[in-house]
């Protein structure tokens, strides 16, 4: 299960901000260095059953390395906080059709939806994250993901900057609460209520060439 909040981020000192801090209230933040390169690539059928059914299926190249994630539609709860199911690991060959997967409850559910359909490219984002990380009583509490990058589909390319706040395993909602009313004291927080492949179809489908920034 994932557990996250979104914040679009309109000035760019506002990640200055939040990269200078070390702590929150309670809590200690640690930088974690160096930040990573990502490339981002959303696959659907040609007849977008996976779109249709809030489903969303990612690879992430990171340098070498490719990453698949399967996730479920989301839920919004208390207005900022996503809870979705999400199944990810990492891929050892160029195959990722779910009709490759090992034996899961990921497969059961993705071959539901696409069948032996092929799979092709919905939606492109590429991602400069920075990452860190929020200790409480020597635990990780949640991860802090500052996202710069581009939606891309076609000829659009669309700017965006936002952050993700994430729920380690030890961490809980209170700890979550805790921390965004502790960041809210340092900078405006304009909650996200959709996840990146949403804001990039809906973004890419109205043509906003200005993106998230002002």
């Amino acid at each position: 299960m994932e557990i996250e909040a979104k914040f679009r981020i309109v000035q760019p000192e506002h990640f200055a901000i939040i990269l200078a801090l070390k702590h929150l209230g309670e809590y200690t933040l640690e930088h974690q260095l160096p930040g990573e390169q990502q490339v981002n690539i959303y696959y659907d059928t040609p007849d977008q059953r996976l779109r249709a059914q809030q489903y969303g299926l990612r690879v992430r190249q990171i340098g070498e390395r490719r990453i698949l994630a399967f996730k479920g539609p989301a839920h919004v709860v208390d207005g900022n906080r996503f809870e979705r199911a999400e199944w990810e690991w990492e891929l050892q060959t160029e195959q990722f059709h779910p009709m490759t997967w090992p034996d899961s409850e990921a497969r059961i559910q993705a071959l539901e939806l696409v069948g032996e359909s092929p799979l092709q490219p919905l939606l492109t984002i590429e991602t400069y994250r920075q990452y860190m990380i929020a200790r409480y009583d020597g635990q990780e509490r949640a991860e802090f993901a500052l996202d710069e990058g581009t939606f891309q589909a076609g000829s659009q390319k669309i700017p965006f900057r936002e952050l993700e706040i994430e729920l380690r395993p030890d961490g809980t909602h209170a700890d979550f609460d805790a921390l965004i009313a502790a960041l809210s004291q340092h900078l405006p927080l304009i909650a996200e209520g959709r996840s990146k492949l949403a804001q990039g179809l809906a973004l890419l489908q109205d043509g906003d060439r200005k993106g998230t920034y002002e």
